[in-house]
């Protein structure tokens, strides 16, 4: 699939979760956003370039590489988002959370690592 059109797929996505999500935690109440430019021109920054070319962006980049390259790549990023969020922000993560972020690390290494043949006993 195309770059653009799975960006377009995971667009379209977001956009009817948010919808959904939005209603549910309004209880159906229904709240207009404020009606500044300002609002509206930081709104539009963050749907089409943090979000929109950063989609494609990430699906242009994946269709490029080895499929073991990227799966170490999208497996790995919450644990570079837990990083900056620790030390650049000064978050605090417990335990667990260091431990999960090991454990999606692992995973993301192992299936990268060659896979030994798997050998069938021959059946006379």
């Amino acid at each position: 699939m195309p770059a653009l059109t799975l960006t377009a797929v995971q667009s379209g996505v977001m956009a009817v979760g948010a919808m959904a999500i939005s209603l549910v935690a309004s209880n159906g109440a229904w709240h207009m956003p404020p009606a500044t430019a300002s609002f509206w021109w930081g709104m539009a920054y963050l749907v089409l370039l943090c979000t929109v070319f950063a989609f494609f962006a990430q699906n242009h980049a994946a269709s490029r590489s080895s499929p073991s390259r990227v799966s170490l790549l999208m497996g790995s990023e919450p644990v570079f988002g837990a990083l900056i969020a620790v030390y650049g922000f000064g978050e605090t993560v417990g335990v667990w959370g260091w431990a999960g972020g090991l454990l999606i690390v692992g995973a993301a290494w192992w299936v990268t690592m060659p896979q030994k043949p798997v050998v069938r006993p021959q059946i006379p």
